[in-house]
């Protein structure tokens, strides 16, 4: 990605790709901070963080990789988490 900045907008453009790819590994952090490891919110994490040593994808190819890597996440959390049947029956319990 820093390529193509430097290619379509020069310096300007690779400053605005390190503003831009700074401000979302810090929000996917903080939103992944005071999850388990193995929750979706922190699996997208390790993903991000996965792809980002990938520094030779293009914007383009960065962002079908981690849609990608994300649908993957939701279905597989989807079919693991335990739903419970009756939200109440925890609340009635004393």
């Amino acid at each position: 990605m820093l390529n193509e900045s430097y290619a379509n907008f020069g310096l300007v453009g690779m400053a605005l790709l390190a503003v831009t790819m700074g401000a979302y590994y810090g929000w996917v952090e903080r939103w992944a901070a005071a999850v388990p490891l193995l929750s979706l919110r922190g699996l997208f994490a390790i993903t991000v963080a996965s792809l980002s040593f990938q520094t030779e994808f293009a914007a383009g190819v960065y962002a079908a990789a981690l849609f990608q890597a994300f649908v993957a996440l939701l279905c597989l959390s989807m079919l693991v988490v335990r739903r419970n049947p009756n939200p109440l029956a925890l609340a009635s319990v004393t």
